[in-house]
Formats: structure tokens, sequence, C-alpha cells
């Protein structure tokens, strides 16, 4: 597949991702926003999915049937994928396809899940975090990896940053672990950020006084529903009309103040005029994951004029400028995160302060064409 140029240009890449790179689901919409500004600049070519399973890799149990027991569909065994074994048949895989294509026009795949393979051409990836973040926080399917295989999916994964021209990253923190965890040159690894999936919106008619709370996360329990709502329950002691907007997961019933809207999906038009809504009136956003390598979501709430209250630690600095565009809590309590939210929906001055302040950073940082700037200066640069 060519992704047809909207200009004429003399730069070209190969984009690459473990999906399709245009699909809203690959990597949360990512590859496919990066790679859509990307067009605004250069030539897009490829758009290879390095996802490249075959029928005879059943044998090898590539393919985690237990979902099937939740009535859910199988997935890739992270044993199976992880391995070095794997990542080098992956790559061997796309080398063939990647090989119609001139050896000098450079591959910018998202995620790290193959690395050059007899090959001059150069290779450039982003990612979110490492594999080692994910194995100490106990979070992914790569957690469920033994000691052994985890030691092995490390090795690998630094095969690939080694391999590379460059490495992406989207914050300071996953920064830090490819340079310290993984030995990598310090000039080497770039942090570019990620752009919010969202339009700039303007606030609706009294946001700030709306007491609207809102909770945007596929994964209710990984993003911290269950604290958020014991905090929520402290947070109606103080306002009593405070309602908690919940999309994207349907956990189930709440009681007085909670409304679960399931799904929102962005390339339905019906469904994203809905969720702009919940974001235009919202007061505060919040999600309270533990671990999350970089939240798009929070991204989201800013430009969107919103104030986020969240935990600290991992990427939230990075995206959220603490005390500016939002509150970040140290404990993991629900009284203090109560008490945020409090603060914020008690003060309607604040709340407008923080979202304005929050689009702006966003509207200065985390834009597409920016993230897509930032990455191709480090490519072109180097031809």
């Amino acid at each position: 597949m060519v992704m047809k140029k909207r200009h004429c240009y003399d730069r070209q890449i190969i984009a690459v991702s473990f999906g399709d790179p245009l699909s809203h689901a690959t990597f949360s919409g990512y590859s496919r926003h990066l790679f859509l500004a990307m067009q605004e600049i250069c030539e897009v070519e490829g758009g290879l999915s390095s996802r490249l399973l075959r029928i005879t890799d059943i044998p090898s149990a590539c393919v985690d049937l237990t979902p099937l027991r939740r009535l859910e569909r199988p997935i890739i065994s992270p044993h199976w994928l992880w391995s070095p074994k794997t990542i080098q048949k992956l790559s061997r895989r796309l080398q063939k396809r990647l090989s119609r294509f001139d050896e000098t026009i450079p591959v910018l795949q998202v995620g790290t899940h193959v690395y050059p393979v007899n090959t001059n051409r150069k290779f450039y990836c982003v990612t979110d975090m490492t594999v080692k973040q994910a194995v100490d926080n106990r979070c992914f399917r790569v957690s469920e990896l033994k000691p052994e295989e985890s030691e092995k999916a490390i090795s690998v994964q630094k095969e690939m940053f080694d391999s590379h021209e460059k490495v992406f990253v989207l914050c300071e923190w996953t920064r830090s672990s490819v340079v310290n965890d993984y030995g990598c040159a310090p000039e080497k690894v770039i942090v570019v950020g990620a752009g919010a999936n969202m339009p700039p919106l303007e606030p609706a008619e009294n946001k700030y006084r709306s007491n609207q709370i809102l909770f945007v996360g596929c994964d209710w329990v990984r993003k911290g529903g269950p604290l958020l709502l014991e905090a929520f329950a402290i947070v109606k002691r103080s306002i009593p009309d405070a309602k908690l907007n919940v999309v994207g997961c349907n956990p189930g019933a709440f009681g007085p103040g909670v409304n679960v809207f399931g799904i929102l999906r962005k390339d339905k038009d019906s469904q994203m005029n809905t969720l702009r809504r919940l974001y235009s009136e919202a007061n505060v956003f919040c999600i309270l994951p533990e671990f999350d390598p970089f939240p798009n979501v929070l991204l989201e709430a800013q430009i969107t004029s919103t104030p986020v209250v969240c935990l600290t630690g991992g990427s939230r600095a990075d995206a959220v400028q603490r005390d500016v565009a939002g509150k970040l809590v140290e404990k993991h309590c629900a009284r203090s995160v109560a008490a945020a939210i409090v603060e914020v929906l008690s003060n309607p001055e604040l709340a407008e302060q923080m979202g304005s302040a929050g689009k702006k950073a966003a509207l200065e940082r985390f834009v597409w064409p920016k993230v897509a700037e930032r990455i191709l200066s480090h490519v072109f640069v180097q031809q």
C-alpha cells in the first residue's frame, strides 16, 4: 500500500507498525495520527504491518486460546511474540516486503517488534515504554513472561534499540529506561511526545460550574476506575450534584450520579459528537492508573480545556504541568484524590485557569504536526 502524498516532496519514509499503521486501533491511534501528520511534510510509503503471522506458526503456540473461555477473541501469546526466534522471524518476513522499496528510504516503526536484517536501510522506532518497565510494574501481557523469558525479551529489545539510528520516546520516564536499563547513548534517545487525538474544543457554557467528572479508558481497573469510584463517593458528600461520566468501558451500574456511556468510537460521527460534548462540558478529567506509559487522554483533556486530576509518577510529569493544568496526587488513596477533585470543582476560576493553561500547553507541545516535525528533523538530517 502507498499512502498518497498531498504535496510533492523529495523525502520519503516507510511506515511500519505491529498492525495496520492507519488503523484507529493500532497503538490507540498513535501510528495513524503520526503518519497522517507526516504526509504533510514528506512522502509516506508502505503502510506495512510487522504482525506477519502465518499458518505455519500455529504449531509453535503463537496463539493464546484462553480468552475463548470468556467468549473473547484469541490473542497472540506473549511467550511466543517476545522470544528472540520470533522477533528474528518477523524481521525476515518484513524485510521481504521492504525489498520492493529503494534501500535509501528509511523505516519508521511504531513500537519495537522488528529490526533490520541483511540490509543497509536505516531503521528508526517510536516507543512509549520498554519491556523492562512493563515487567517491573507487572503490567501488560509481557509481564506474564517467566523470569528467563523476560530476560530474553529485554535482550532482544536491546538488539532493536542498538540496531536503530534513533529511538524516539514519548516522555523522559521512558528515555531514562532506554538509556539506563538498555545502555543506549543518551544522544540517540529523543523525547518527541504525542499529539492529542481530539481536536481543540471551546468550553461549553458553564463548563467550570458543571460539576461533571469525566473518565475515559477501556480498562476500568488498570486505569484506576475503582479508586475513582471510591473518591467520587467522598466528593458527593461535599458536592451532592457532582456527576461522574464513564467512557470506554462498561463495568456495571454504580448508582446515583454515575453515567456509563461505554465505548465511543472516534470513527463514528454520532459517537464522536457525544465524546466531544462530554469533554466540552466536563469540569474535571480524571484517570488514576499507577502505571501508564503515556495516556493520550490526558492530552485530549487538556486540548479541550479540561483540568486534569491524576496520580504522580511515570509519564504524568511530562503530560500534565502540575498545579498549572491540573492536580497530580501523591498518595494512592481515595481521600487525596477526592480532595483534589473537590478543590477544582469548588473553584470555577481555578478550573478555568487550569483549563486555559492546559489547552495552551497542548497546542504548543501536543499536536501531531509538531510531533511529526520533531521526528523527521532527526531522520532527514542524517540522510
